[in-house]
Protein backbone atom coordinates (compact mmCIF):
# COMPACT_ATOMS: atom_id res chain seq x y z
CA UNK A 1 0.00 0.00 0.00
CA UNK A 2 1.37 3.42 -0.95
CA UNK A 3 1.78 6.12 1.76
CA UNK A 4 -0.30 9.27 1.45
CA UNK A 5 1.22 12.09 -0.60
CA UNK A 6 1.69 14.43 2.37
CA UNK A 7 3.57 11.73 4.30
CA UNK A 8 5.96 11.17 1.42
CA UNK A 9 6.62 14.93 1.21
CA UNK A 10 7.56 15.21 4.89
CA UNK A 11 9.98 12.29 4.62
CA UNK A 12 11.69 13.86 1.59
CA UNK A 13 12.18 17.20 3.41
CA UNK A 14 13.82 15.48 6.44
CA UNK A 15 16.23 13.62 4.19
CA UNK A 16 17.30 16.82 2.41
CA UNK A 17 17.93 18.54 5.77
CA UNK A 18 20.24 15.74 6.93
CA UNK A 19 22.29 15.91 3.71
CA UNK A 20 22.75 19.67 4.09
CA UNK A 21 24.12 19.33 7.62
CA UNK A 22 26.59 16.62 6.59
CA UNK A 23 28.04 18.74 3.75
CA UNK A 24 28.56 22.00 5.74
CA UNK A 25 32.40 22.54 6.53
CA UNK A 26 33.42 22.84 10.19
CA UNK A 27 34.31 26.35 11.35
CA UNK A 28 38.02 27.00 12.22
CA UNK A 29 38.70 27.27 15.97
CA UNK A 30 39.02 30.84 17.21
CA UNK A 31 42.35 31.94 18.81
CA UNK A 32 41.98 33.12 22.38
CA UNK A 33 41.79 36.88 22.60
CA UNK A 34 43.74 38.82 25.23
CA UNK A 35 41.73 40.14 28.08
CA UNK A 36 40.87 43.75 27.65
CA UNK A 37 43.50 46.00 29.25
CA UNK A 38 46.29 43.34 29.36
CA UNK A 39 49.48 43.52 27.26
CA UNK A 40 50.98 40.66 25.29
CA UNK A 41 54.35 39.81 26.93
CA UNK A 42 57.39 40.57 24.78
CA UNK A 43 60.24 38.05 24.30
CA UNK A 44 63.20 39.14 26.46
CA UNK A 45 66.81 38.65 25.31
CA UNK A 46 69.02 36.23 27.25
CA UNK A 47 70.88 38.08 30.00
CA UNK A 48 74.65 38.26 29.34
CA UNK A 49 76.97 36.76 31.94
CA UNK A 50 79.24 39.29 33.68
CA UNK A 51 82.93 39.13 32.77
CA UNK A 52 85.25 37.73 35.43
CA UNK A 53 87.43 40.35 37.03
CA UNK A 54 90.80 39.30 38.39
CA UNK A 55 93.02 41.43 40.57
CA UNK A 56 96.75 41.79 40.19
CA UNK A 57 98.74 39.44 42.44
CA UNK A 58 100.00 41.00 45.62
CA UNK A 59 103.46 40.61 47.01
CA UNK A 60 103.97 37.02 48.04
CA UNK A 61 105.02 36.35 51.62
CA UNK A 62 105.12 32.76 52.80
CA UNK A 63 106.18 31.86 56.34
CA UNK A 64 107.07 28.48 57.71
CA UNK A 65 104.03 27.40 59.76
CA UNK A 66 106.16 25.74 62.43
CA UNK A 67 107.74 28.97 63.64
CA UNK A 68 106.10 31.71 61.63
CA UNK A 69 105.88 34.06 64.60
CA UNK A 70 109.57 33.87 65.59
CA UNK A 71 111.34 35.68 62.76
CA UNK A 72 110.56 39.43 62.71
CA UNK A 73 110.25 39.19 58.93
CA UNK A 74 108.46 42.49 58.32
CA UNK A 75 110.98 44.52 60.32
CA UNK A 76 113.98 42.75 58.80
CA UNK A 77 112.64 43.02 55.25
CA UNK A 78 112.22 46.78 55.61
CA UNK A 79 115.79 47.08 56.87
CA UNK A 80 117.13 44.94 54.03
CA UNK A 81 115.24 46.86 51.33
CA UNK A 82 116.47 50.21 52.61
CA UNK A 83 120.02 48.97 53.03
CA UNK A 84 120.19 47.76 49.43
CA UNK A 85 118.55 50.87 48.02
CA UNK A 86 120.91 53.22 49.89
CA UNK A 87 123.96 50.91 49.83
CA UNK A 88 123.92 51.26 53.61
CA UNK A 89 126.38 48.58 54.67
CA UNK A 90 126.25 49.81 58.26
CA UNK A 91 122.62 48.68 58.50
CA UNK A 92 123.57 45.26 57.13
CA UNK A 93 126.59 45.01 59.42
CA UNK A 94 124.37 45.58 62.45
CA UNK A 95 122.58 42.32 61.59
CA UNK A 96 125.73 40.19 61.11
CA UNK A 97 126.54 37.44 63.61
CA UNK A 98 129.26 38.82 65.92
CA UNK A 99 131.31 35.60 65.94
CA UNK A 100 130.52 33.73 62.74
CA UNK A 101 130.34 36.70 60.38
CA UNK A 102 128.40 36.50 57.10
CA UNK A 103 129.17 34.28 54.12
CA UNK A 104 128.72 35.83 50.64
CA UNK A 105 127.71 33.36 47.92
CA UNK A 106 127.57 34.65 44.32
CA UNK A 107 125.22 31.87 43.16
CA UNK A 108 122.41 29.75 44.63
CA UNK A 109 124.72 26.90 45.62
CA UNK A 110 126.42 27.78 48.90
CA UNK A 111 130.03 26.56 48.90
CA UNK A 112 131.97 26.28 52.18
CA UNK A 113 134.83 28.12 50.44
CA UNK A 114 132.69 31.24 49.80
CA UNK A 115 134.17 34.31 51.44
CA UNK A 116 133.11 35.15 55.00
CA UNK A 117 133.25 38.75 56.23
CA UNK A 118 133.05 40.05 59.77
CA UNK A 119 130.61 42.82 60.62
CA UNK A 120 133.52 45.32 60.63
CA UNK A 121 134.74 44.17 57.21
CA UNK A 122 131.27 44.48 55.75
CA UNK A 123 130.80 47.92 57.30
CA UNK A 124 134.01 49.20 55.71
CA UNK A 125 133.62 47.30 52.46
CA UNK A 126 132.79 50.19 50.16
CA UNK A 127 135.88 52.06 51.29
CA UNK A 128 138.25 49.34 50.12
CA UNK A 129 139.58 49.18 46.55
CA UNK A 130 141.39 45.87 47.07
CA UNK A 131 140.42 43.18 44.57
CA UNK A 132 139.57 39.78 45.99
CA UNK A 133 138.40 36.46 44.61
CA UNK A 134 134.75 35.74 45.45
CA UNK A 135 134.31 32.42 43.69
CA UNK A 136 134.00 31.50 40.02
CA UNK A 137 131.74 32.79 37.26
CA UNK A 138 129.02 30.46 36.10
CA UNK A 139 129.70 28.96 32.70
CA UNK A 140 133.30 30.08 32.21
CA UNK A 141 134.66 29.05 35.59
CA UNK A 142 136.87 32.15 35.60
CA UNK A 143 137.56 33.61 39.04
CA UNK A 144 135.29 36.41 40.25
CA UNK A 145 138.02 38.94 41.03
CA UNK A 146 136.41 42.22 42.09
CA UNK A 147 136.68 44.92 44.72
CA UNK A 148 133.90 44.90 47.27
CA UNK A 149 131.86 47.70 45.68
CA UNK A 150 131.80 45.89 42.32
CA UNK A 151 130.90 42.60 44.02
CA UNK A 152 128.11 44.28 45.99
CA UNK A 153 126.59 45.83 42.88
CA UNK A 154 126.86 42.59 40.86
CA UNK A 155 126.15 39.86 43.40
CA UNK A 156 124.29 41.43 46.34
CA UNK A 157 122.08 44.31 45.29
CA UNK A 158 119.18 43.83 42.86
CA UNK A 159 117.36 46.39 40.69
CA UNK A 160 114.67 48.39 42.47
CA UNK A 161 114.90 46.64 45.86
CA UNK A 162 112.21 48.86 47.41
CA UNK A 163 109.60 47.31 45.10
CA UNK A 164 111.03 43.81 44.79
CA UNK A 165 108.82 40.81 45.49
CA UNK A 166 109.52 39.13 48.79
CA UNK A 167 109.15 35.76 50.41
CA UNK A 168 110.14 34.03 53.62
CA UNK A 169 111.58 30.52 53.50
CA UNK A 170 110.54 30.09 49.86
CA UNK A 171 112.60 30.69 46.73
CA UNK A 172 110.88 32.93 44.18
CA UNK A 173 113.68 32.58 41.64
CA UNK A 174 115.20 29.37 40.37
CA UNK A 175 117.58 28.40 37.58
CA UNK A 176 119.86 25.49 36.81
CA UNK A 177 122.00 25.96 39.92
CA UNK A 178 120.87 23.96 42.94
CA UNK A 179 119.62 26.06 45.84
CA UNK A 180 121.16 24.30 48.85
CA UNK A 181 120.42 26.94 51.49
CA UNK A 182 118.33 24.50 53.62
CA UNK A 183 121.21 22.00 53.84
CA UNK A 184 124.01 24.59 54.07
CA UNK A 185 122.23 26.39 56.92
CA UNK A 186 120.15 23.75 58.75
CA UNK A 187 117.54 25.30 61.02
CA UNK A 188 118.01 28.74 59.50
CA UNK A 189 115.38 31.03 57.98
CA UNK A 190 115.82 33.21 54.91
CA UNK A 191 114.20 36.30 53.45
CA UNK A 192 114.31 36.60 49.67
CA UNK A 193 114.00 39.77 47.61
CA UNK A 194 113.23 39.01 43.97
CA UNK A 195 113.49 41.06 40.78
CA UNK A 196 111.50 39.33 37.98
CA UNK A 197 113.36 40.95 35.07
CA UNK A 198 112.42 43.76 32.73
CA UNK A 199 113.74 43.01 29.22
CA UNK A 200 110.93 41.35 27.17
CA UNK A 201 113.44 39.94 24.69
CA UNK A 202 115.02 37.86 27.47
CA UNK A 203 111.67 36.29 28.42
CA UNK A 204 112.29 36.67 32.14
CA UNK A 205 115.80 35.24 32.16
CA UNK A 206 117.19 38.52 33.53
CA UNK A 207 115.60 37.86 36.92
CA UNK A 208 117.68 38.17 40.09
CA UNK A 209 117.18 37.17 43.71
CA UNK A 210 119.10 37.74 46.91
CA UNK A 211 118.52 35.57 49.98
CA UNK A 212 119.42 36.81 53.43
CA UNK A 213 119.95 33.83 55.73
CA UNK A 214 119.31 34.22 59.47
CA UNK A 215 120.14 31.90 62.35
CA UNK A 216 118.78 32.31 65.84
CA UNK A 217 121.06 32.53 68.85
CA UNK A 218 119.41 33.21 72.16
CA UNK A 219 116.52 35.57 71.50
CA UNK A 220 117.97 37.20 68.39
CA UNK A 221 118.21 36.31 64.73
CA UNK A 222 121.61 37.00 63.14
CA UNK A 223 122.56 37.40 59.49
CA UNK A 224 124.96 34.58 58.52
CA UNK A 225 124.59 34.37 54.74
CA UNK A 226 123.88 36.53 51.69
CA UNK A 227 123.15 34.33 48.69
CA UNK A 228 122.73 35.75 45.18
CA UNK A 229 120.75 33.82 42.57
CA UNK A 230 120.12 34.38 38.86
CA UNK A 231 119.60 32.46 35.64
CA UNK A 232 122.56 30.14 35.08
CA UNK A 233 123.53 27.91 32.15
Amino acid sequence: MRAPANTRALALMACLACCALACTPAAAPREPQPTKGSATPATLPTEAQPALVTSAPSVVTVDSPSHADELPAEELTTTLRNALAAQDLGALANLVHPNRGVRLSPYAYVDPSDRVLTAAELRQGLQSSARQVWGAYDGSGEPIELDFKSYFQRFVSIPDPLRAAQSVDRALGGGNTVNNVPSAYPGARFIELHFPGRDPSLQGMDWQSVRFVFEKEGSRWWLVGIVHDEWTI
